[in-house]
């Protein structure tokens, strides 16, 4: 209803009511500030259909990523290119320091170094299959073994590291303060403060794959069955993370910014609440995520996927 000029009720019907909820709603929306807009994950043409398995970077125009047949891709920002192994073995993990000091390492012990202007072969004194490679510096440096045990490597030689686990060890992840932190199978956790290594209780004994963190006390861990551990800076602790695949590697750029990726194109997010599933438009496995400092991020697997996305 309304009143008229004469102080007269007057009924509204329900068209004309419609019709004025619909214009006010539009008047309303039409100023309302536009929602930013939301990238999104983009399929990069890496020029392969070698499954790629691991990836990692200096920034987001000097990108490596590594897998099957002695596959080394470089990414300069425009377009990814085969770089020359001088081998057709596969790698599965792949670390550096700096643009002039990158390290590959892969099957029957392989190991190679890239100075900036090509890979040449280092003697790590081991043919068993390499599974992982971190580290803090070029002289600080560290691969895991199939057989459990880790290689070190000073700057000038490897040396056979005596640690508190068996269990092949798959990733690592450095706290701010210099800890270094490394997961592996059977819910291994390790912890490396500089002097000392220690096994830490992860609240899990599935395998775990990938780890990475914000904080000191503030860190994530994938594996198996969709497995999902947390850090708080007291325990480690087993999160919901909606999926049974197997996540094999994590990535993120704050406590409420990140990413899993896993078995048949699984990708995850966690908002800083909850873990929920993201449309990744992929069927492979997803091996190997990495983020550049300026904010890129970067997928690879099977069938040479590689999958690009900028905040």
């Amino acid at each position: 209803m309304r009143i008229n000029k004469n102080s007269q009720i007057e009924c509204i019907g329900p068209l004309s009511l419609f019709l004025m909820l619909v214009l006010t709603a539009t008047f309303f929306l039409a100023c309302a500030p536009a929602a930013a807009p939301v990238a999104k994950w983009e399929m990069m043409d890496s020029g392969t259909k070698d499954y790629l398995l691991a990836v990692w970077g200096n920034s987001n125009n000097d990108v490596f990523a590594v897998g099957f047949n002695g596959a080394i891709f470089h990414y300069d920002g425009k377009a990814w290119a085969r770089m020359e192994s001088g081998t057709d073995g596969w790698f599965l993990g792949i670390w550096g320091s700096s643009p002039s000091n990158v390290i590959a390492a892969g099957q029957k012990g392989c190991l190679l170094h890239y100075d900036g202007t090509g890979w040449k072969p280092m003697d790590g004194g081991s043919s068993l299959d390499l599974w992982a490679a971190w580290g803090t510096s070029a002289g600080d440096i560290y691969v895991s073994r199939q057989d459990g045990k880790v290689l070190h490597y000073n700057g000038t030689k490897w040396d056979l590291l005596d640690l508190p686990s068996k269990d092949i060890l798959r990733d690592a992840w450095r706290t701010p303060d210099g800890k270094l932190l490394v997961v592996g199978h059977e819910g291994t956790i390790l912890q490396y403060d500089g002097k000392a290594w220690a096994a830490i209780n992860s609240g899990t004994r599935s395998n775990l794959y990938g780890i990475w963190g914000i904080s000191g006390d503030d860190v994530f861990a994938v594996g198996h069955d969709g497995t999902v551990v947390h850090y708080d800076g007291k325990s480690w602790s087993v999160m919901t993370s909606g999926t049974t695949e197997p996540l094999l590697d994590v990535w993120g750029y704050s406590v409420s910014d990140v990413y899993a990726v896993g078995d048949k194109g699984t990708l995850i997010h966690f908002d800083g609440k909850q873990w929920s599933s993201v449309e990744s438009g992929i069927t492979g496995t997803l091996h190997g995520i990495w983020g550049s400092p300026q904010g890129d991020l970067f997928i690879v697997g099977k069938d040479g996927t590689i999958l690009h996305k900028s905040r």
